[in-house]
């Protein structure tokens, strides 16, 4: 018996509006509709979340840097200053374009982050392109390799990890949706070309704004302090026209673009250093990308805090970073205001 297009979706629908680990991802009945409904569904789960918790614990509170001011806040931009779903999505169905049509659908269950294995397994860990191998991040699971499919595990020397979207290195630290998409592209027999030429289309062609907007958050409404510093691995291009539908053109004293993240820390930090005369202890880096955002400026004596809106990194807790579910319960932990108080204002906003 035939069923409508709405009838097959509705299932996947269900599944991922609800958060269940065990639903079986597939990004080809992933429509806009679909985005919009799971990502207004998990800021409803956020808010409630947040809303049980009478007193948050800090997520900036590590154990270097309890009594130290925040004076200077390092954000990412795609996935941290929105949420970037729609266009991880449009990002995998351009590659899918670009590969056979047999290739297509076992490419869009491999690439779509919310299914099971990738939550298990391959997200934070480092993809191995000559060997086909996940091999455990050091500071994660050190000596840990497994097969793509996780069948297979042995033991690996460590190796540098390195690598992003715009780079053709051996190592691809798959630390958000966009680098997990990458690799199962690349396993699918397309080039590092074929996934940069993809990223440009999307970037190109969905305009559509963003769901949220945190331009008259007072956060962004202040002063010279604490100072705000946007880095981000994309294009000049590309950021501003992010910052322009969010309304947050003028909310960033520091702009770098093609950061060339994870290693491009080694050089933005300390710049920031010279340039503003505070010292690292003073900052805090916000980011959704575990492997770039968080761990290489952890082992600088930088304060981290991670946005994992959909429980991608759960399986991860260490005791030098802390975790939001939103950008609103980051900003609420930045407030000088009441931290009861603070998150009350946050909920409320999320759903208004």
């Amino acid at each position: 018996m035939a069923h409508s297009r709405v009838e097959q979706e509705q299932p996947a629908l269900q599944a991922l509006a609800r958060g269940r680990r065990q639903a079986a991802g597939n990004m080809a009945l992933v429509n806009v509709a679909t985005i919009a409904q799971i990502t207004a569904r998990n800021r409803r789960t956020t808010a409630r979340a947040e809303g049980r918790r009478t007193r948050p614990p800090s997520p900036l509170a590590t154990a270097r840097g309890d009594g130290d001011k925040v004076r200077l806040v390092i954000f990412d931009l795609d996935g941290t200053l929105y949420d970037d779903l729609l266009y991880t999505t449009a990002y995998a169905r351009a590659l899918a374009a670009r590969l056979p049509v047999q290739k297509r659908s076992p490419f869009l269950r491999d690439a779509f982050p919310l299914a099971p294995l990738n939550r298990r397994l391959r997200l934070g860990m480092i993809f191995d392109r000559e060997t086909d191998t996940l091999l455990g991040h050091p500071l994660l699971a050190l000596g840990s390799a497994f097969s793509w499919d996780g069948a297979v595990r042995r033991p690996w020397q460590p190796a540098r990890p390195g690598g992003h979207v715009g780079a053709g290195d051996r190592y691809l630290t798959l630390g958000d949706a966009w680098t997990l998409i990458t690799a199962a592209a690349l396993r699918g027999g397309l080039t590092m070309e074929d996934c940069v030429a993809a990223m440009a289309e999307t970037r190109s062609r969905v305009t559509l704004p963003p769901p949220e907007s945190y331009h008259r958050h007072v956060f962004f409404g202040r002063g010279e302090e604490p100072v705000r510093v946007l880095v981000t691995n994309a294009g000049r291009e590309h950021a501003e026209n992010m910052l322009r539908h969010l309304g947050l053109e003028q909310a960033f004293t520091y702009r770098f673009s093609e950061a060339e993240k994870p290693r491009g820390w080694r050089r933005i930090i300390p710049l920031l250093e010279r340039q503003t005369g505070i010292p690292r202890s003073a900052m805090v880096a916000i980011g959704d990308n575990l492997l770039n955002d968080i761990l290489p400026v952890l082992e600088m004596g930088v304060r981290t805090l991670l946005i994992d809106r959909y429980g991608l990194f759960t399986r991860f807790r260490g005791p030098g970073w802390r975790c939001a579910r939103s950008l609103e319960g980051a900003l609420a932990s930045l407030s000088t205001r009441s931290p009861v108080r603070s998150l009350m204002r946050a909920r409320s906003r999320e759903r208004g």
